[in-house]
């Protein structure tokens, strides 16, 4: 829900050879998503150091402009172009200039009325025309399913990650999601140890923040289903299955069922598309402690909520497990 960048923007100015005028700049720009029902985030910038001299005198303009790139359907500016003085700017230093980046959810024929907008900043001086060579990208969409928040654009420039972490600060303290932290970094570390048992051949298990590419360069990113669709529900009985040691997990599953104050924990998430009962990727089971498990369940939904993590193939994320 939030970026930021800084940026040093120069131009000089030649006669033949000759250099007659010259302004350098450094920017800072803050940007803030949002999920409140409108689809648009708003860029804040300032200038926090100007110098200039030659033909670049305190009455020549330097404009800053937000743009919307590619011509991307949907994504329109407000406010975009900050057009001041070099004596402006300088004297301005502390104060916060602002354009916003809109999307328009009619021009969407993708799930939950979900687009995709490159941005980017342009300063204009004397001389011409300077752009950042790196754009950065917004989603915006109208899915229903997250609670109270039906619109939202967030920032698109990262590998979203859900983090649980072992201990607390002082490293010896368990958190209250511990073995669940502990099951998957084994999953993840330690995979062809876990239940069930893949004889003869290796595992692979998906989600992994510090793995993101699977050896046939299949990403190992996971997708989010909906609690209690057919997926979800595939998910929960292969689960339940491998561990009772039932069926297809008669002789591989986990050795003792979950006992008392125990539930039982997979990984992947059944609320994901790479759970227990998908057909390429493979999955973990454990026996983990009742409270801790819920908490990390918690933990998962609340994520979904607060990084806007859609369903099925517009979104993926992974897990990063802290030591503390």
């Amino acid at each position: 829900m939030s970026w930021c960048a800084r940026w040093k923007a120069y131009d000089v100015v030649y006669r033949g050879a000759t250099p007659i005028g010259w302004v350098i700049a450094d920017f800072s720009f803050i940007g803030y998503g949002r999920d409140d029902g409108t689809r648009n985030i708003k860029v804040f910038l300032k200038a926090d150091w100007v110098q200039f001299g030659g033909l670049y005198g305190l009455y020549t303009t330097l404009t800053a402009t937000g743009l919307c790139t590619h011509n991307t359907v949907g994504c329109s500016t407000t406010g975009a172009a900050k057009s001041k003085t070099l004596q402006q700017w300088t004297s301005d230093l502390d104060k916060w200039e602002s354009f916003t980046v809109n999307s328009d959810e009619s021009k969407s024929g993708l799930q939950d009325k979900t687009l995709y907008h490159p941005f980017n900043i342009r300063m204009t001086f004397t001389g011409g025309s300077s752009e950042d060579t790196y754009e950065y990208y917004t989603r915006c969409d109208s899915a229903s399913y997250f609670a109270g928040r039906p619109k939202a654009c967030i920032f698109h420039d990262i590998m979203p990650n859900l983090q649980y972490r072992l201990y607390e600060a002082n490293g010896t303290t368990p958190t209250k999601v511990h073995e669940v932290a502990r099951h998957i970094r084994d999953a993840f570390q330690h995979t062809d140890d876990t239940y069930p048992k893949e004889p003869g051949k290796r595992k692979i298990i998906p989600g992994d923040y510090n793995d993101p590419v699977g050896d046939d360069r299949v990403s190992k990113g996971l997708k989010r289903v909906p609690y209690d669709s057919p997926d979800w529900r595939a998910n929960a009985a292969a689960k339940t299955r491998a561990c009772n040691r039932v069926a297809e997990y008669a002789d591989t599953g986990l050795p003792t069922p979950p006992g008392e104050n125990q539930q039982c924990d997979e990984f992947p998430f059944a609320t994901t598309v790479q759970g227990s009962a998908h057909p390429y990727w493979d999955f973990s089971v454990r026996a983990v402690d009742s409270s801790q498990n819920g908490a990390a369940g918690l933990a998962l939904q609340n994520y979904y909520l607060y990084d806007r993590i859609l369903y099925y193939d517009l979104d993926e994320f992974w897990v990063k497990i802290l030591d503390k």
